[in-house]
């Protein structure tokens, strides 16, 4: 293999060798655990080949492990069917007269990251491809046989190899559409090939290090920012974007100003840093060795980075647009002169500069004249620094902020010492006037109630107050809410993972174990809809009790899933405080985008016009279903992701309730289950109509158990027959992926 070519592969992609294993259903297997990331070759146990026999008369293939590979692999990530992916075959056949074996042929993810990405959301234009060692060879027989229909050849460890694409993103534990597989091969033959995958695989950029005030270099010459790859293969970051406050973003583009025009890249390695900054050279820089510089002689936009600006922030952007890493400051006071600020490890929530898990660095580097720092290099001063003194200082977070009755807020306070380390300390939280604002005395949770300005305080362990001015205004709601919980509390078998919340606005089940909701149920009708905009104001559910889990916004930051809203925004929009319930964290579970504005819009674009111009009257219950071992947000073990979202819509006329129920004619029942996947964007949503039945075998929950015994088991087991005018006319709908049982696992029989 050519030096070119060893670098793309390496900087794009991580590459899978298995079996094709012959079955008569898909497999199932569970993801991996995260592995950590290396860039030495695989061990040799990683590195066998399978080698796999196919016995055309019985239609058998069966699979053993064959060689070692060569050296030519080592830049890959080698291993296994069943290590990284899985392929499985169903509706073998032969065609005698045309010599034609036939296998539609699937494609499971067995990695924490996506494949076929390189942000989790774009496909790569080589999709997933599975590459043949070389054309298959007989092993019993004559004539000849080959691979008869691939999508095309390509170079992965030799030149000319035959390849079959899958065009898709494959998510964690994804298993991807069939596609067919044929060989020419003459009747009464045995033959044997090998095969491996070849596809650019989901990027874990970290922004881990950062410097905005620099001392021995003026800012526009000193300030930097270090990357870290925490990712298992290379990242190549041409075409890549940082961006930065008041609308500023640089595109990165290799070439001699930017990068130096001695081997000019910016390609990140696993575990590897990179530094970004204002300028390369370091006679002026202070001895910082940037390895690209974003001004680039063309009057592009520069980054500049604010000492003294709250909102400001620094974000990582792919080609495709999608933000992968985002750190905002979220204080003015906690930029340092001449001491860069890191994360203690690659792995903690780095969204907010305030939190402790950012650190001043503690050395200097060589050159520096001064400054602290560890650009381009592990942060070991960070969090070893020499513990901080008492507190001094205590800044409260807003400094100022407007509610309106019955809106919460979370403050935050920052303890630091004399000379501006922060302290760790615990805060008691007190309000002058509790009759316009009231602030839990630990958690530092506001929530208006009436109209007027006061003050609140943080006072720290040892009693040291910071303070911020708090304003209510008056907000009247015209929100009608009945029961969100009319036809019943969902219960199952273990009640020990359902906290209830509940609120005016809806009720849910958190489950800390799982960081998500295990439902949501609400009311709706045509007085929940007004003028309020939409926040966009993710935050942290303040009804929580001590103890449970609590997810933040930045734990979806670089997933590549939205932040999918069960109750929708629009479903509150008579006030702004009734809008920001629907942000709460509790009511939020990990979709991908193709799913949230894709059939799941519709289907709650659809229940608004029953609401607003049917003059209905809706409960419903949402919420998601899990596989046994669930991938989580960015491989950090926090927030399980769903493989399906559900949800049940009781329909009944404006007003009624359950009262007005007396036969099955009163009411209609709405159940849809859609899969969380790529590819379904266009999808309608009538296409995943199923049954109550259905979701309560799936999740193990009772729903619906106040209705009476007849109607609710009539309703539960009846999938909903939309009207004719809402019936897509593309073609039959779509069948719901189905996962097969975990149990299922090994090898299959034809």
């Amino acid at each position: 293999m050519t030096q070119t070519n060893a670098r793309s592969l390496s900087a794009s992609a991580i590459l899978a060798m298995f079996l094709l294993a012959s079955c008569a259903e898909r497999i199932a297997i569970a993801p991996l655990a995260q592995q950590p990331p290396s860039a030495s070759p695989a061990t040799d146990a990683e590195l066998k080949r399978v080698r796999c026999e196919v016995d055309v008369r019985s239609k058998h293939l069966a699979c053993g492990t064959g060689a070692p590979l060569g050296a030519a692999s080592a830049d890959y990530i080698v291993g296994g069917q069943g290590a990284y992916v899985q392929l499985a075959s169903t509706n073998v056949s032969y065609d005698a007269g045309a010599q034609t074996l036939s296998a539609d042929v699937t494609l499971t993810n067995l990695l924490p990251d996506a494949l076929g990405t390189i942000d989790g959301t774009t496909l790569s234009s080589t999709g997933v491809r599975v590459f043949f060692e070389s054309e298959p060879v007989l092993t019993s027989g004559s004539g000849s046989v080959y691979v008869q229909n691939p999508d095309g050849t390509g170079t992965f460890t030799e030149s000319n190899q035959s390849y079959f694409q899958y065009s898709q993103v494959l998510a964690s534990n994804a298993t991807s559409a069939a596609k067919r597989w044929q060989f020419h091969v003459p009747a009464s033959a045995t033959f044997e090939f090998y095969v491996y995958v070849s596809a650019a695989v989901q990027s874990r950029l970290v922004i881990t290090e950062i410097m905005a005030n620099p001392q021995v270099a003026a800012d526009a010459s000193g300030e930097w920012m270090e990357i870290y790859n925490a990712g298992r293969a290379a990242v190549d970051l041409a075409g890549w974007a940082i961006a930065s406050n008041s609308g500023q973003s640089h595109t990165i583009t290799p070439n001699a100003t930017t990068c130096g025009s001695s081997g000019c890249s910016v390609i990140v390695a696993p575990g590897g840093y990179v530094v970004l900054g204002n300028n390369r050279t370091t006679s002026s820089n202070g001895g910082v060795p940037v390895d690209y510089q974003w001004p680039d002689g063309t009057g592009a936009a520069q980054i500049n980075l604010a000492n003294s600006n709250a909102s400001e922030f620094v974000a990582i952007v792919s080609p495709g647009g999608i933000e992968i890493d985002r750190t905002t400051w979220g204080s003015t006071s906690i930029i340092p002169n001449g001491i860069s600020v890191c994360l203690t490890s690659t792995s903690a929530d780095n969204s907010t500069l305030t939190s402790p898990t950012w650190q001043q660095s503690t050395s200097a580097w060589s050159g520096s004249g001064g400054d602290k720092g560890s650009p381009g290099a592990a942060n070991a001063g960070c969090g070893s620094a020499p513990a901080a003194g008492s507190v001094k200082t205590v800044t409260v977070s807003p400094s100022t902020f407007a509610l309106t009755v019955g809106e919460t807020h979370q403050y935050t306070a920052t303890g630091r010492d004399s000379v501006g380390t922060a302290a760790s300390t615990t805060f008691t939280w007190t309000i002058d006037d509790p009759s316009i604002a009231t602030i839990n005395a630990s958690t530092g949770v506001a929530t208006g109630v009436a109209a007027g300005t006061t003050t609140l305080h943080a006072t720290s362990a040892n009693g040291i107050i910071g303070s911020a001015t708090i304003s209510v205004s008056q907000s009247f709601s015209s929100a009608v809410y009945r029961n969100n919980l009319e036809f019943g509390t969902p219960t199952d078998a273990d009640g020990s993972d359902d906290i209830i919340i509940t609120r005016p606005q809806y009720a849910l089940s958190y489950n800390s174990a799982r960081g998500v909701p295990n439902w949501v149920s609400w009311n709706l009708n045509k007085t929940h809809f007004g003028a309020a905009a939409r926040c966009d104001c993710f935050a942290p559910d303040p009804l929580l009790p001590p103890g449970a889990k609590v997810v933040v916004t930045g734990d979806y930051t670089g997933s590549g899933y939205s932040r999918g809203h069960m109750v929708m925004s629009e479903e509150r929009t008579t006030t702004n405080a009734e809008n920001q319930t629907t942000f709460y964290t509790t009511n939020v579970l990990p979709q991908y985008q193709d799913l949230n504005g894709g059939p799941w819009l519709r289907f709650e674009n659809y229940n608004n016009d029953l609401a607003r111009l049917g003059n209905k009257e809706l409960y419903v219950i949402s919420g998601g279903t899990y596989t046994a071992s669930p991938a989580t947000l960015n491989n950090a073990g926090k927030v399980q992701i769903p493989s399906y979202t559900w949800k049940i819509v009781v329909v009944l006329d404006s007003g009624k309730t359950l009262a007005n129920v007396a036969t099955t004619s009163d009411l209609q029942v709405i159940a849809v289950s859609m899969p969380n996947v790529l590819g379904i964007s266009g999808q309608q949503w009538q296409s995943y109509i199923t049954t109550v039945d259905a979701i309560e075998a799936a999740t193990g929950y009772d729903f619906l158990a106040s209705l009476p015994d007849a109607i609710e088991n009539a309703v539960e087991g009846a999938p909903y027959v939309p009207p004719a005018a809402l019936i897509p006319m593309q073609g039959p709908p779509v069948a719901p992926l189905r996962l097969a049982p975990l149990s299922m696992r090994g090898a299959m029989r034809p």
